[in-house]
């Protein structure tokens, strides 16, 4: 995804004579995976950047002497690739205020598991499984207002603190599926069953948030 950034830069420069813009590099300093190429000029910062989020979730429950468990688990990829456009001002001093818009092209996937394991007594004499697993990718677009200070540290070191408000839309497609084992040692066997059903969903979601960053220019 930096090749896209590099391209988007270079389409960017071209509007611009050489010694109007300054090329960077940004970072967020909250701790997010956030990396930026922002071409100042006099008036405007264009800032193409690349965003990628996961978060996992596990939650395994076990009963006394695991006659039983249950297992949660769930997992979020969401990758972003988009341009900002804001226009900065002085605001006082060293202090810069801007504001613009973010957006842009992101992909999620997401996948979720719930595991129910029973087993009658310690002797195995019945045993009962069924697992639920719910898988889902798609793609979509966003688009944030923003706004924003910026502290002048150095003559090319900016450090930024500020607010933004996401509208995120995603087609998501994919399964739910179920598998279900059943054993009986009275019965002499065991069942199994497997059922897969094709769903999708519209992921819609508008979020605010904060933002601390950095943009160091060349």
């Amino acid at each position: 995804m930096i090749r896209y950034i590099s391209i988007a830069a270079l389409l960017v420069t071209i509007s611009f004579p050489a010694t109007s813009a300054e090329i960077g590099l940004g970072v967020d300093l909250g701790g997010s995976s956030y990396l930026s190429m922002p071409i100042r000029t006099a008036r405007y910062i264009i800032e193409p950047f690349v965003f990628h989020e996961s978060t996992d979730d596990e939650e395994p429950l076990y009963s006394t002497h695991n006659l039983y468990r249950y297992a949660y688990s769930n997992s979020s990829d969401v990758s972003s690739l988009g341009v900002g456009i804001y226009k900065h001002d002085s605001f006082t001093g060293k202090i810069l205020f801007n504001y613009g818009l973010n957006f842009g092209y992101s992909r999620k996937k997401v996948t979720s598991v719930n595991e129910y394991h029973r087993v009658i007594d310690q002797y195995n004499d019945y045993e009962y499984l069924d697992r639920r697993s719910h898988n889902l990718e798609g793609d979509g677009f966003f688009i944030a207002p923003r706004l924003g200070f910026e502290y002048k540290a150095h003559d090319k070191i900016y450090l930024g603190i500020g607010a933004v408000i996401t509208y995120k839309k995603m087609e998501l497609k994919g399964s739910n599926d179920k598998y279900e084992y059943s054993y009986n040692s009275s019965l002499g066997g065991y069942e199994e069953k497997y059922s897969s059903i094709e769903t999708s969903t519209d992921d819609s979601s508008v979020h605010t948030g904060m933002f601390v960053m950095a943009r160091i220019y060349l």
